[in-house]
Parts: C-alpha cells; structure tokens; sequence
C-alpha cells in the first residue's frame, strides 16, 4: 500500500511495499522521478479537467494507477511473447 505523508517542512514521504510484485517498480524510481512524474500528473489532470481550478487526486491514487498500468502492460507483453513460436535447436 503505497503512503505519502506531508512533513512539518511542507516536503512529502512517499512509502510502499518494496516486496510487493506490483509495487516494487517504484523501487528503481529516484526523487527526481517521483517530482517528474507527479509533475506530468498534474498538468495531465488540469488539461483535461473541466474545472482546473478544483481539479484533484492524492499522489496514492496517482502512484497506485501508473503501477496498475505498468503492470498491465507487462502482463499484455508477457502474453503476448508466450503466444510467438518456440524454435528449439
């Protein structure tokens, strides 16, 4: 389960199960990838926000569907190399 928590400082912790299969992709992803993607969110979200003003998310849910997405396309990729044809020599 991923958790953000807000600090005194105004910064955010951002935790997960690390020995989750689903969840362990966030293990490679540095600060700068975290701000980067969060940043693309947010655009993404107001662009296509009917109010921009009120549009929102929490960073959980955001973190949680690009994990959903990235293990659902893993999923389709694995499908999809098990259904070509095996040459054995």
């Amino acid at each position: 389960m991923i958790n953000v928590t807000e600090e005194e400082n105004g910064t955010f912790t951002i935790s997960w199960d690390e020995n989750d299969p689903k969840e362990s992709v966030l293990n490679t992803w540095t600060q700068e990838d975290f701000s980067n993607y969060l940043r693309s969110y947010c655009e993404k979200l107001i662009a296509e926000s009917d109010n921009p003003d009120n549009a929102n998310f929490t960073i959980e849910e955001a973190l949680q569907q690009t994990i959903d997405e990235q293990t659902a396309e893993k999923v389709r990729q694995d499908s999809e190399d098990e259904r070509l044809p095996r040459l054995f020599f």
